[in-house]
């Protein structure tokens, strides 16, 4: 994110997106490893803060930009409050639930926060099944639904990279070590695709 910053607002360069790239990277298998790169990522989102200013007075970006860098720069700030905050929502709406069974609307809104986990669940299902099939890697429904319901554990997991990424940061713990990846040479998957190196 700091090498995006900084060439926007240095050198004015602009960038763009292509949906025939694909970035071929070896996966993190370990949950240590794995939840250490994220904090160390997330970490970076909150040392780039000091950038805000700067981005906002930047001639360079549009107002789209501007607006989407800030919200990634300030995810950490509201990946701590968002989960916070729903879970006493969702303990207070179970708590009256269980208290006032016979009455309320408590019931209802449980019974929606699960449809719509649910429909996340289905949309993500058919997402990954469709980008799966564009690079010639066909999935059953039933095991995109297995993904789908697999990446909620994940977002669990990562959902307390925040917590400590900004720990770390109030305590002056900035150096990091690159995440180690195995040597485990793969055969190319995309053969179809350009390659983005």
């Amino acid at each position: 994110m700091e090498f995006t910053l900084r060439t926007w607002l240095l050198g004015g360069t602009r960038t763009e997106f292509d949906h025939t790239l694909v970035v071929q990277q070896e996966a993190v298998e370990q949950l240590k490893p794995f939840f250490r790169q994220r904090v160390r990522w997330c970490q970076g989102a909150v040392q780039c803060m000091h950038y805000l200013p700067a981005l906002w007075r930047s001639p360079y970006l549009n107002s789209f930009q501007k607006v989407d860098t800030s919200i990634w720069i300030l995810m950490p700030i509201t990946g701590c409050i968002v989960p916070a905050t729903s879970l006493v929502t969702l303990t207070i709406l179970i708590q009256r639930s269980l208290v006032h069974w016979q009455a309320g609307w408590h019931h209802l809104a449980i019974g929606t926060l699960v449809m719509i986990a649910l429909a996340t669940c289905c949309v993500l299902a058919a997402l990954y099944q469709r980008n799966c099939t564009t690079v010639h890697q066909p999935m059953s429904l039933a095991c995109a639904i297995r993904e789908a319901l697999s990446f909620q554990a994940f977002l669990l997991i990562i959902s307390l990279t925040p917590y400590v990424a900004i720990y770390r940061q109030l305590r002056g713990q900035t150096a990091w070590a690159k995440t180690h990846h195995g040597t485990v040479i793969r055969p190319r998957k995309y053969a179809g695709l350009k390659r983005s190196y």
